[in-house]
């Protein structure tokens, strides 16, 4: 509800970014559970911690903007010639199936937020299929990173949805 009440529309799809990830459909009249998923947070914590040992998220997903999808994930680009339908070249095909143990660092946290927030924001989308609200407001505050709106928004692009991370996210549980 807090997320609803943040993003001031009349509907919308909320992903609260947590530990988890929920999905929850808002409207003037309701509130309903439409899924979840087990990554969150705490995967991002974890692939950092056990990955570079670095405990600090932030420090990751800071070090994680100067990564380059091109070292990390297999994309489209790299299996075909063309386009397929409305997927581009640079569509991921597969997460970090380009790590390798010679990767640099920022490669591997790109690749970890990547994995994290591209999967998210696809669930949330596919969450909002029978309401098609076309907007996704994200709880939580790793949702606010430059990083998550990066990816977010070219998550959005891809299928026609906007992601709103208000600026009091990190609130949105006790706002509501």
């Amino acid at each position: 509800l807090g997320g609803y009440y943040l993003s001031g529309l009349d509907r919308c799809m909320v992903a609260s970014l947590g530990t988890g990830t929920s999905f929850i459909y808002v409207n003037q009249d309701k509130h309903v559970h439409a899924g979840g998923t087990g990554i969150g947070g705490a995967l991002l914590a974890a692939l950092a911690r056990n990955g570079l040992h670095i405990d600090d998220v932030g420090e990751f997903m800071e070090l994680a903007l100067k990564g380059d999808i091109n070292h990390t994930d297999l994309l489209i680009k790299d299996i075909s010639m063309s386009s397929v339908d409305y997927l581009t070249g640079d569509v991921t095909v597969a997460n970090m199936a380009k790590i390798t143990e010679e990767s640099s660092p920022e490669d591997y946290a790109y690749g970890v937020c990547n994995l994290v927030f591209q999967n998210v924001g696809v669930m949330a989308i596919l969450a909002d299929r029978s309401n098609m609200t076309g907007k996704i407001v994200v709880m939580g505050s790793i949702g606010r990173s430059k990083v998550a709106r990066q990816i977010f928004d070219a998550v959005g692009n891809l299928f026609g949805y906007e992601f709103i991370v208000p600026d009091e996210a990190l609130y949105g549980v006790a706002i509501g």
